[in-house]
């Protein structure tokens, strides 16, 4: 038992950091990019439609878009909770 909470543990941990990591380094990047761009509060624009898709995600990760990157994070977050379920499911049958 104490095996099993001490692999969920380092599995949240280290999926935290790396998310973490690479939501930091997402909004790093997309500062960069457009940190110097007006905002206009009069207009709401949604989240573009390449980035409602996982492969969309992935495809603007791999162009250095720093939304893309900021969004693979996050679904990177919920992959480490879906991963301790599955692991939880696992260890107690």
């Amino acid at each position: 038992m104490r095996r099993m909470e001490n692999l969920i543990g380092l599995v949240l941990l280290g999926g935290l950091l790396v998310s973490a990591a690479t939501v930091l380094g997402g909004g790093v990047i997309f500062l960069w990019r457009h940190g110097s761009s007006p905002v206009h509060y009069r207009v709401f624009r949604g989240e573009p439609s390449d980035l409602r898709t996982l492969a969309g995600i992935w495809a603007d990760a791999k162009r250095l878009s720093g939304r893309g990157i900021i969004q693979l994070g996050l679904m990177l977050l919920v992959a480490v909770q879906v991963v301790r379920v599955g692991l939880t499911g696992h260890f107690s049958s």
